[in-house]
């Protein structure tokens, strides 16, 4: 089987990585392992994992052949400041399959790659808030930031960023439209894609800055944002919010247009006109 192996921007920024042949989660390893003091940044990387799961505690499927990567990071940092490294997840994985799709394309197509309007995978990935990237429209991954105050205290937090994506199979019972790469027509393995996200996260991370450069990460991830100045709805604990999705703000809340005035929306489920996704993270 072949290994999980760090780019060399990641490696040129001194990430580490902990490679796993199984674990439980990888975002409850991160966890274990900066409860006994490691602080990183590492890379928690495995090929099976049986007890993955997302935001509200949510089940997360794993097929083998699929990725789960979990980063983490001890840091002195506001709480709010950190929740917004969901948004570097975003921005990190979007860039990561376009820059892998767009290199398919290239090489299966050569100088014809260009004017080839019907593939065109790497215009396929969508970042969808909070916390979901889509491929043509259904979930392809998702993000799951975890935070707790580290033993040394003094603001030190604990942070883990766990990314999964749906490499070769997309689970099959969830109550929203999945894919994976292979559907998309994109056979890469899950060793290539971490390749490429270690290295988009590390660029995506040295501008973010430790919060301030979120004026970046906002910017690009408003460039490849799903439902932009399209009809929304948000569920969250009973309440339902319908309207235009108009923006992220510097924080990462949704911003959105709804009877002449702008909601402002820290968390929910988001469903785009009739066809949306309920957010399930990985």
């Amino acid at each position: 089987m072949a290994a999980f192996r760090l780019g060399q921007g990641a490696q040129a920024r001194n990430h580490r990585l902990l490679d796993l042949a199984a674990c439980p989660s990888t975002n409850a390893e991160a966890l274990r392992l900066m409860r006994e003091g490691e602080s990183g940044p590492l890379w928690i990387v495995t090929a099976q994992q049986d007890a993955g799961r997302g935001r509200r505690q949510r089940p997360w499927a794993f097929t083998p052949g699929n990725l789960a990567a979990t980063f983490l990071l001890g840091i002195e940092i506001a709480p709010a400041r950190a929740a917004t490294l969901g948004f570097v997840a975003g921005v990190a994985m979007q860039a990561a399959l376009q820059r892998a799709a767009y290199g398919f394309e290239q090489a299966m197509l050569g100088p014809y790659a260009e004017k080839a309007e019907s593939v065109r995978l790497s215009d396929a990935f969508r970042i969808k808030w909070p916390n979901d990237l889509l491929g043509n429209g259904a979930k392809l991954a998702g993000i799951l930031l975890e935070c707790e105050p580290a033993p040394a205290g003094q603001g030190a937090l604990n942070v883990v960023v766990g990314m999964g994506i749906n490499v070769v199979q997309a689970p099959s019972d969830t109550p929203y439209p999945a894919t994976s790469l292979a559907a998309m027509g994109l056979p890469l393995s899950a060793e290539d894609v971490f390749e490429a996200l270690s290295n988009e996260w590390a660029h995506a991370l040295d501008q973010w800055d430790f919060g301030n450069g979120m004026d970046t990460i906002r910017a690009r991830w408003m460039a490849h944002a799903a439902g932009l100045n399209a009809p929304v709805i948000v569920e969250n604990g009973g309440r339902r919010v319908t309207g235009l999705f108009e923006a992220i703000d510097i924080e990462g809340r949704l911003i959105v247009a709804a009877n002449g005035t702008r909601e402002t929306i820290t968390a929910g489920d988001v469903f785009f006109g009739n066809a949306g996704s309920a957010s399930a993270l990985a």
